[in-house]
């Protein structure tokens, strides 16, 4: 398995691009409930965090299917 930056990137394009929508939403109702820049990155963290675990999981049930067949 190959872990690349491209998927976090991919995670964080997906976190800005939730953070524009959540500031034009801010500005509608005049409340701020967009997320600070750490916010937005640690969202992005646990997300390509919970994607590289069930890789590895995925990749370890196959790897003892192997070993026990």
């Amino acid at each position: 398995m190959k872990l690349n930056t491209k998927s976090f990137k991919a995670y964080l394009k997906v976190q800005k691009e939730r953070q524009l929508v959540m500031q034009d939403l801010s500005e509608q109702i005049g409340i701020d409930i967009s997320f600070s820049e750490n916010e937005m990155i640690r969202n992005a963290e646990e997300a390509y965090v919970k994607d590289v675990e069930k890789q590895l999981a995925e990749e370890l049930d196959k790897w003892m299917k192997l070993a026990l067949s």
